[in-house]
């Protein structure tokens, strides 16, 4: 079914798109990371702010 000749551009197309996918995933997992850190931060800073002295 598949030649030589078409054998190494298939292989090069799943490599390549495995990279950009996994690049995909990556940044969106440092940005949701990002975000609840953000947000643990909004939280402890309401909850300082809320105890009374």
């Amino acid at each position: 079914m598949f030649t030589q000749g078409f054998t190494l551009p298939m292989f090069v197309v799943l490599i390549g798109g495995e990279v950009i996918l996994n690049g995909i995933w990556f940044e969106a997992t440092e940005s949701r990371n990002k975000k609840a850190q953000k947000e643990l931060e909004k939280m402890k800073a309401k909850d300082i702010s809320d105890k009374p002295l």
